[in-house]
């Protein structure tokens, strides 16, 4: 189970990519409670369930 759910997004393109969440059957209700821009130009944004 996850209460907390971060992700790290970098500002790149690499093509068709991977799904994140393959494999999951149900949606899940997420909620974004903070959403924080780096230097770097990555964003980290941070949902809870």
């Amino acid at each position: 189970m996850v209460d907390e759910l971060r992700l790290i997004v970098d500002p790149i393109v690499l093509g068709g990519g991977k799904a994140i969440f393959a494999g999951i059957d149900r949606r899940l209700s997420l909620e974004l409670v903070s959403a924080e821009s780096t230097k770097a130009g990555r964003v980290i944004l941070t949902y809870r369930t």
